[in-house]
């Protein structure tokens, strides 16, 4: 019982959340090898930046793998502008932006 106790269950709890942050990164972006198109900025609450250890910055996480979550705000601030998909009002419009990418491309056999 432990097992579920201390992995399972704080597992299926918490992997929807964390879904809905991954899908926001990388889902419709651009598929080249520069990080500045491959990934998203997500401006949130402070609240969120901090439990999600900055990773709302994924595209700075991306193009600046060394630099400490703790900085990711700064280091998006210097390099906004080289930045190809930031969304700043949020999660929901992340995902809203997600959504649309997908009813408007053509179904691939």
């Amino acid at each position: 019982h432990w097992l579920v106790r201390l992995w399972l269950l704080p597992l299926l709890l918490g992997q929807p959340a964390l879904w809905g942050h991954f899908i926001a990164q990388h889902t419709s972006t651009d598929h080249d090898c520069d990080a500045r198109h491959t990934a998203r900025v997500v401006l949130t609450h402070p609240a969120y930046e901090w439990l999600s250890w900055g990773m709302n910055y994924h595209a700075v996480h991306h193009m600046h793998p060394r630099v400490p979550f703790h900085q990711l705000r700064r280091a998006f601030d210097a390099t906004r502008r080289e930045l190809r998909h930031v969304e700043e009002r949020g999660y929901l419009r992340a995902h809203t932006a997600v959504v649309r990418a997908a009813l408007d491309r053509p179904a691939s056999l």
